[in-house]
Order: structure tokens, then C-alpha cells, then sequence
């Protein structure tokens, strides 16, 4: 049962946050090969302050749509 921690900066709109879910678990039905029933996500939306990165890293711009995917 894997379990995916899904964090971006707030506000953003259902469709969205269902989609970002949706491709996860669509990435690991493809590659792992799991049981369509097994999906388990938790989506946090965080403010501004407490969603930090660099806006550049090794030269790849970054902008307010980051999203961090941690998988357990």
C-alpha cells in the first residue's frame, strides 16, 4: 500500500489537486503495476511561508506551481 504525501502552495482548485493525485497513482499503475483499488494520497496545501525552495536550482527556474511528491 503505498501511501503518496502531495504538497503545493494553497490555492489551487479541486480539479487540479484531483488531477495531480490522479497522475500519481495513473504513474504508478504503469510502472508498478498496482491493484487499481490501491490509491492513497494526502494532499497538503500550504501557505506561501511555509512552502519554501529556490526559485532557481542549478539553473531550472521554479515558479508558485512546485509540488513535492513523497512516496512511503
Amino acid at each position: 500500500m503505498p501511501l503518496f504525501h502531495i504538497s503545493m502552495r494553497k490555492g489551487t482548485f479541486d480539479e487540479y489537486r484531483r488531477a495531480i493525485a490522479d497522475s500519481v497513482h495513473q504513474g504508478m499503475l504503469d510502472s508498478m503495476g498496482l491493484p487499481e483499488d490501491d490509491f492513497f494520497s494526502v494532499i497538503h496545501e500550504l501557505y506561501e511561508a511555509n512552502f519554501r525552495y529556490p526559485v532557481s536550482y542549478w539553473n531550472i527556474p521554479r515558479t508558485e506551481r512546485m509540488i513535492f511528491i513523497q512516496f512511503w
